[in-house]
């Protein structure tokens, strides 16, 4: 089925996003504006440039891949993939299908749409399946039950928002609305800042590691070609290489 526009509906193998900072997450998170006179604005600024390019290729990998339904009056373009472990292989299922009960060789479902009560925002989703809980963890191996992607532009803002639901949570950091933890990066050319914060209040503040954790974890588990098991644990040769001495935010 499709998805209305009014309604919220909730790879290609890349050269995996080299990990910077040292912390994963910080206690009592501030909201950072940083301007061209701070060289964080520059590392923030090409570590954006990097997390958004990831994003493009995943939307390239859900339409050509996956199951896509092309937009019309009446609905937002939609799109989503499986992922299954056959034979010690990860394959992008052929014969996917909208349960919920997924079968048990599922290693991930992921899937994007467009939220149209916030406008022009692009919405990816990722869960785990059976098969691929061991592979859908935070880097201290915590697991996680699902990873949302927002990306949104305006006039002069381009924004993207990385939020966690982890299995196990803090009770300080549940919002009653999604997430456990978040970052929300903030771009605007305008006035030439670019703001990090948490999505809400509640939220562990997602840090660089934490993030390009997330990424690199996306980029193995959803294959173009077949991907052996063990691949969650191989780093391609390429890298993209943003700013090695980031420090975490403040």
């Amino acid at each position: 089925m499709a998805h209305p526009k009014s309604q919220q509906v909730g790879g290609r193998k890349e050269a995996p996003l080299e990990i910077v900072g040292s912390e994963l997450v910080q206690e009592q998170p501030q909201e950072q504006i940083f301007t061209p006179d701070d060289p964080e604005y520059y590392s923030y600024s090409e570590l954006l440039k990097g997390y958004l390019e990831k994003l493009t290729r995943l939307d390239e990998v859900l339409k050509t891949k996956g199951h896509y339904v092309p937009g019309s009056e009446e609905w937002f373009p939609w799109s989503w993939l499986r992922v299954k472990s056959s034979e010690n292989v990860f394959v992008i299922d052929p014969d996917m299908s909208h349960a919920k009960d997924y079968p048990p060789d599922t290693v991930l479902v992921a899937g994007s749409d467009y939220l149209s009560e916030f406008g022009n925002t692009l919405f990816y989703w990722m869960r785990p399946g059976q098969a691929g809980e061991e592979f859908f963890v935070d880097p201290e191996g915590k697991q996680l039950d699902e990873v949302n992607y927002l990306v949104w532009k305006e006039e002069f803002i381009t924004g993207l928002t990385i939020r966690v639901d982890e299995t196990n949570p803090s009770p300080e950091n549940i919002s009653k609305y999604a997430g456990s933890a978040s970052v929300e990066y903030r771009l605007n050319r305008q006035s030439q800042t670019l703001s990090i914060a948490p999505q809400r209040a509640q939220h562990k503040l997602i840090t660089p590691e934490y993030a390009t954790h997330l990424f690199n974890t996306i980029d193995r588990l959803i294959p173009v070609t077949p991907t052996t098991t063990q691949q969650p644990e191989r780093r391609a040769s390429a890298e993209i290489q943003p700013p090695k001495a980031l420090p975490p935010a403040r």
